[in-house]
């Protein structure tokens, strides 16, 4: 299977597996997610943003199907912040190394400054929330 691995700091006492509805990434040091779940990229202004399915925990009500939570349900997100006007380039070297399916893992550390695309500096690992509960309608 293969994996993106997201390393944005040390892993520590203070480390966590979600972080609160903030959204500022604090200490989710270390993701790992297969190829597979990433949707889809966005870019904005030395940013590209991976977009990721069914990658949240998430703890289903009674009575509430998978295929209806999950449509509800938030993307997690990485964030890459890259070299100005490097977006279209970043984009099409992540999906250029996909196609080809080069390799099992594809990573991306800011600890030890190793990135497997060109041109990113910085990573932001986005996740709302730790578990979302989700009722149906009753």
């Amino acid at each position: 299977m293969a994996t993106f691995i997201f390393h944005a700091h040390a892993v520590d006492a203070s480390s966590v597996i979600s972080e609160d509805t903030t959204g500022t990434g604090a200490n989710l040091d270390l993701f790992a997610v297969p190829t597979s779940k990433l949707s889809k990229m966005v870019a904005t202004e030395d940013t590209v943003t991976l977009f990721f399915d069914d990658a949240k925990e998430v703890d289903l009500a009674a009575g509430t199907s998978a295929s209806a939570a999950l449509e509800g349900l938030d993307k997690l997100l990485v964030q890459l912040t890259v070299a100005e006007g490097q977006e279209l380039t970043v984009i099409e070297d992540l999906s250029l190394l996909l196609a080809k399916g080069r390799g099992e893992v594809i990573k991306f550390d800011e600890v030890n400054d190793k990135y497997d695309i060109a041109n990113v500096t910085d990573i932001n690992i986005l996740n709302n929330r730790d578990t979302t509960t989700l009722a149906t309608d009753a």
